[in-house]
């Protein structure tokens, strides 16, 4: 007889502060800890809403990320460098944050229903976006191409 132990999904910090939840998941196993892309994140969940017959493909892709993610690369630049990689756009332009910004608000507008406003307020709260309130203020639907599935 095989017993097996669930993993324990370890809290959003963004869902707690009223944004949209992490991207990643950490899971505590009895084997150790993983990190899993949400699927509850808005956009990965529009995405996959909207991804048809792509939908097995884009699982995969998910799984082969999550499955490689360089974390012993990861720690072992971090203790050589004695600094934390640069995350959340902190070498990015304004530009290279458009796009992903625009993606989950349209995201939080047409799957997750929000009204602009609401979708703009919880953006704030989002981390990495929350460091970014001119370009939330900017964000407008009518601005942003939508795909036809919508």
């Amino acid at each position: 007889m095989v017993f097996t132990h669930r993993g324990r999904l370890v809290p959003s910090t963004n869902a707690k502060t009223g944004g949209v939840p992490d991207l990643w998941d950490t899971v505590k196993t009895r084997k150790g800890t993983s990190y899993r892309i949400s699927r509850e994140h808005d956009l990965v969940a529009s995405l996959l809403e909207r991804a048809g017959p792509l939908k097995a493909d884009v699982m995969a892709v998910l799984r082969l990320i999550e499955e490689t993610v360089p974390v012993q690369r990861i720690w072992l630049d971090t203790a050589e460098d004695r600094e934390t990689p640069t995350t959340g756009f902190a070498a990015a332009s304004d530009d290279d944050v458009r796009l992903p910004l625009s993606a989950l608000f349209r995201a939080l507008v047409l799957h997750s229903h929000l009204t602009e406003e609401e979708a703009k307020e919880r953006l704030l709260r989002t981390h990495p976006f929350e460091r970014y309130p001119g370009l939330i203020a900017e964000l407008t639907l009518k601005d942003i191409p939508t795909d036809d599935h919508h």
